[in-house]
């Protein structure tokens, strides 16, 4: 379970308390908030058997060695980024965001129980989630912690919409109208045009030369010190074989199933502060002598390329090897 999961206990208890102060006509409402805290407790149990934690392993990355304070100023920074980020790419957040600030001075627009319930939760969420993430989400398109909200805000559009349909003027329901439309044509545009052509301009900057650079090396068979290289050069994978291959010794067991296979080459693609990219660089020039069984086998680093780009998370790239595998046989010749 994620870290932002246990947001959903405080809106559980939220949703438990408006339940019995509302007149909610819906059934077996208690089994409805049982079935709900135990789906939430049967997360943290999971977590606690696999992990020894409750939280699991991005909750740990929240609570363990950090301070109060540096809690609070990463939580401030996460939560101007996301909420920046959820009004760029969610416009139609400000209708009824809009409307809430309209009631607050006229007394004439009343929200109903059902839209304060909504309310609550969308602003809970908001200002909840930044302090139980140990970052903002990284490289996306809009605040992906944030997801969740999407069909909440617009549900909440279309009940204030048909509110104002139902209890004002014609004015006010061309109005009300107008400004949903704006909102939501601004949202289409953001997330069609300018994210597909954003999208083109990243892939075609980022990706595309390296993709290009590995369609052209013969080898088949391709490690990866990073499952996000490989996600980034999928386009090939029906023509190439990738194998995840964090650490040296992980790269050793490669090596000697590429030499039980009778093959002598393969590519090695990996993030250039990494520790076995690291290692492939020392070895380069002199090489590896690597015992299999009787033989001996040398090792070769050719560097290829280096695609700068290609790591969005530093400014170190993604360095391109040619392992080449020789026999003592040929080493004597």
């Amino acid at each position: 379970m994620k870290a932002e999961s246990i947001r959903f206990i405080g809106f559980i208890g939220v949703i438990a308390y408006a339940i019995s102060k509302v007149n909610f006509t819906l059934e077996n409402k208690k089994h409805i908030i049982g079935s709900m805290l135990l789906s939430v407790a049967g997360f943290f149990g999971l977590n606690a058997m696999i992990y020894n934690h409750p939280l699991g392993t991005h909750g740990l990355q929240v609570v363990e060695e950090i301070s109060l304070r540096s809690r609070g100023e990463e939580a401030f920074k996460y939560f101007q980024q996301m909420n920046s980020d959820l009004l760029y790419y969610f416009p139609i957040i400000f209708f009824p965001f809009l409307y809430l600030l309209l009631s607050l001075v006229d007394i004439k627009l009343k929200l109903q129980p059902r839209i304060k319930i909504l309310f609550i939760i969308c602003i809970l969420f908001i200002y909840g989630t930044p302090i139980l993430l140990p970052s903002s989400g990284g490289k996306q398109w809009g605040p992906r912690f944030l997801l969740i909200l999407i069909p909440l805000i617009s549900l909440l559009a279309i009940v204030i919409l048909k509110s104002v349909f139902r209890s004002h003027r014609f004015s006010w329901r061309l109005v009300g109208l107008g400004i949903f439309a704006v909102f939501f044509s601004l949202g289409i545009y953001t997330n069609t045009y300018i994210g597909t052509s954003r999208l083109l301009q990243d892939y075609r900057q980022r990706v595309f030369p390296a993709l290009t650079f590995l369609r052209k090396e013969q080898n088949s068979v391709v490690a990866v010190s990073h499952q996000f290289i490989a996600q980034e050069l999928q386009a090939v994978f029906g023509k190439k074989t990738f194998f995840l291959t964090k650490k040296p010794e992980d790269l050793q067991k490669l090596i000697e199933v590429i030499i039980a296979q009778k093959q002598s080459q393969f590519l090695l693609l990996c993030y250039s502060y990494q520790d076995i990219c690291n290692y492939a660089k020392n070895v380069t020039n002199e090489g590896w002598i690597l015992p299999i069984v009787n033989n001996k086998y040398k090792v070769v680093f050719d560097y290829l390329n280096k695609f700068k780009k290609l790591d969005w998370r530093s400014d170190g790239g993604v360095i391109f090897y040619r392992v080449s595998l020789l026999s003592s046989e040929k080493i004597n010749n």
